[in-house]
């Protein structure tokens, strides 16, 4: 083949590989362009509306110090009667995500006022509900230490995550045109900052330090990274700072909001290592556990209680891992001695001590029974608070289904009193409806005609405003019915 041949034979080749590469980076730029569209929301965030809606909720005088203290009770009743529903309602109606949102947008945008503000507010409300709930447990009678209130005494590292994404969710909804009312709502069931300030009460009140320190450590996890989104997000956003005729003054807050920034950051940091670290500890203990001692063979009558095994974890290594065994059956102490080489494999277990404590042959057998029917019924409560949860899920999806049906009825009745004016009265409800197969809630309208009215008009006029609200609300469901 001559050089000539070679040449030409080799140019198509080279066309298909620019043509190749050509559409390769038309495909780059399509998914990038896509994912830009998908993930975009500055052009979509209202600013102004933005800031003065969080600054308007960080105040706390008159009605809002008034729900404070009824959503403390609520929650310290609901945690005492273990009732996930009635702590729910709690974190529903509580106001204390004012301030700590205005505390980030203060950071984010160098507003000294707003921050001052955010955190005179903050202290009081913070102040005020420990003193409510304290006040509540040391004086109501029953004072149990329920499941409830010792979930909240031992953060980890699912609050942290909790927190931050939480936090992001409620900005991000917040600065939308348009607030997305079940993204808030959702936000302050999940980030939970009721629970933790009433469990720090009924430590107080019980005579429990660590309870409340415990508490109060989730409750300062749950703030920070919650303060710690809204600055990010602000700051991604670009909302305007705040400007300053006083050159030097406005450098010197940007400087005090920087540090403060710094400062604030610095725990959140070191308090998501700890906790990071003591969730990989827990998890290679729960795995030791199931790999040595959740698999022994008892011969006799005897049960390991995996109820009362306790992991604690201390960061300067002297952590603990104790379990109990039943019955009268001992282990033997070379079984137990494998067990402690099989956990220095662990790296994160090493320096962890092991105990097992056991019942020796003296325990009665009236006790071992005991001791497993308190077992099997412990099973079952936990069995019935998954089923609890499942309902309490199904309702807070309904909950959230209905309130995209809401109506604007002030705006609604306007447009309608304009574009029909022989309209008396307007009004509206929610009708549960069935065929005893299914329920269903429809939106009902009813309208009262004005006198002299004739009967032809008014089926026109019917026909006409029920397709009008159909189209206005994009609801097809809507029923129109005519009242005397």
């Amino acid at each position: 083949m001559s050089e000539d041949q070679l040449e030409k034979g080799s140019i198509p080749n080279q066309d298909s590989g620019d043509e190749v590469k050509k559409d390769f980076k038309g495909l780059l730029g399509s998914v990038r362009k896509f994912l830009s569209e998908l993930l975009e929301i500055r052009t979509n965030t209202d600013a102004t509306a933005t800031k003065e809606s969080i600054i308007a909720d960080i105040s706390f005088k008159g009605h809002t110090s008034w729900i404070l203290v009824c959503s403390i009770f609520i929650a310290s009743i609901g945690l005492n009667a273990n009732s996930t529903a009635v702590v729910i309602g709690a974190m529903l109606i509580s106001p204390l995500m004012g301030p700590i949102l205005g505390m980030g947008l203060s950071l984010a945008i160098n507003d000294i006022d707003t921050l001052r503000r955010s955190l005179k507010n903050f202290t009081v409300m913070v102040v005020l509900s420990v003193i409510t709930a304290f006040l509540f447990f040391y004086l109501f009678p029953l004072r149990d230490e329920s499941s409830e209130l010792l979930a909240r005494t031992k953060p980890d590292i699912r609050d942290v995550l909790i927190a931050f994404f939480g936090g992001l969710a409620l900005v991000i909804a917040r600065a939308k045109k348009g607030t997305i009312a079940s993204v808030i709502f959702g936000v302050a069931i999940a980030t939970a900052l009721m629970p933790p300030l009433c469990t720090v009460g009924f430590g107080l009140a019980i005579g429990k330090p660590l309870y409340a320190a415990g508490a109060m450590y989730l409750f300062t996890i749950n703030t920070i990274f919650i303060g710690l989104a809204t600055f990010l997000v602000i700051k991604f956003l670009r909302f305007p700072m705040v400007r300053y005729a006083n050159s030097q003054r406005r450098r010197m807050i940007a400087r005090l909001a920087s540090i403060t920034g710094i400062l604030v950051m610095i725990p959140a940091g070191f308090t998501f290592y700890n906790v990071f670290q003591e969730s990989l500890f827990r998890k290679q203990a729960q795995q030791f556990l199931e790999e040595t001692i959740e698999v022994y063979q008892f011969n006799g009558a005897g049960r390991y209680v995996d109820n009362l095994t306790k992991i604690e974890y201390v960061d300067d290594g002297a952590s603990l891992l104790e379990v109990v065994c039943m019955g009268d059956e001992l282990i033997p102490e070379n079984v137990i001695n494998t067990w402690r080489t099989q956990k220095n494999q662990y790296p994160r277990l090493k320096n962890a001590e092991l105990h097992v404590i056991q019942g020796g042959k003296d325990d009665s057998e009236e006790k071992f029974n005991f001791v497993s029917e308190l077992y099997e019924r412990n099973k079952a409560d936990l069995l019935n608070k998954d089923e609890q949860i499942r309902l309490l899920e199904e309702e807070v999806a309904s909950l959230t289904k209905n309130m995209g049906k809401q109506v604007p009825f002030k705006d609604v009745s306007a447009e309608a009193r304009a574009n029909y004016g022989n309209i008396e009265r307007l009004g509206f409800s929610y009708q549960i409806q069935t065929d005893f197969k299914k329920l269903d809630t429809v939106p009902v309208f009813e309208v009262k005609w004005k006198q002299g009215v004739q009967n032809a008009q008014k089926g026109a006029d019917i026909k006409k405003m029920q397709a009008w609200l159909k189209i206005r609300l994009r609801d097809s469901t809507i029923v129109l019915k005519e009242v005397e």
